[in-house]
């Protein structure tokens, strides 16, 4: 079967010619044309749609391959075009959640435009039986991250998280030490449970420094 398109990037936007040998088109038409679209998988969209084609987009798995991979990720390359803020510690920490969490779960398997939000909160409870509630907030921000910037960049045309709110946990409240807890910190003679008076010194000084 002959290819029914050819697609090329110019500038910002992807522009498109059919194939005379398709049967698409008559004539040796060689010029371009645009989609109006930023993205290669947006101008494919583009293209299913005008030839009434039924097109399947990638697995979240599929789609989330670069992200926040420091240099290859869409996301963290708007991000810095627009604000100019996303530290590279921060994309090492979102893509270790990406790949030990979301890549690890049948969630990742599922297709972008068949993503509920009943499989969101089904991946949430899932993480709930392994992790805490406030890491499991984290992922699920993660999720977030991946599929609101597929809808940004139209490849995508709902959020499934939509809704999806982040689950209540109980912070620890830190308390302050006890009189009776100081004095076996800082005991009258010797170090105490510290090693040298250096260490000694140090703790003690941030204790009643705060």
């Amino acid at each position: 079967m002959k290819r029914p398109y050819y697609l090329k990037k110019r500038g910002d936007f992807w522009y498109y010619r059919l194939n005379p040998e398709s049967g698409l088109v008559t004539g040796e038409n060689l010029n371009y044309y645009t989609t109006g679209c930023r993205t290669r998988e947006a101008a494919e969209a583009f293209m299913a749609d005008m030839l009434g084609e039924k097109r399947e987009t990638p697995t979240f798995r599929s789609y989330a391959e670069s992200f926040f991979i420091w240099g290859e990720c869409p996301h963290i390359r708007r991000v810095l075009e627009e604000t100019g803020r996303f530290t590279q510690r921060h994309a090492r920490i979102q893509r270790g959640r990406l790949e030990k969490y979301i890549f690890s779960d049948p969630f990742a398997n599922k297709r972008l435009s068949e993503i509920t939000r009943a499989d969101v909160f089904d991946l949430r409870s899932r993480l709930l039986r392994r992790c805490s509630p406030a890491t499991t907030n984290k992922v699920i921000d993660v999720v977030k991250v991946v599929l609101r910037e597929a809808v940004i960049r139209e490849e995508l045309n709902r959020d499934p998280t939509e809704l999806v709110r982040r689950v209540r946990h109980k912070k620890r409240v830190r308390g302050i030490f006890t009189v009776e807890e100081l004095r076996q910190l800082f005991p009258d003679y010797g170090y105490g449970p510290w090693k040298d008076a250096r260490d000694y010194t140090c703790f003690f000084l941030a204790a009643v420094s705060g």
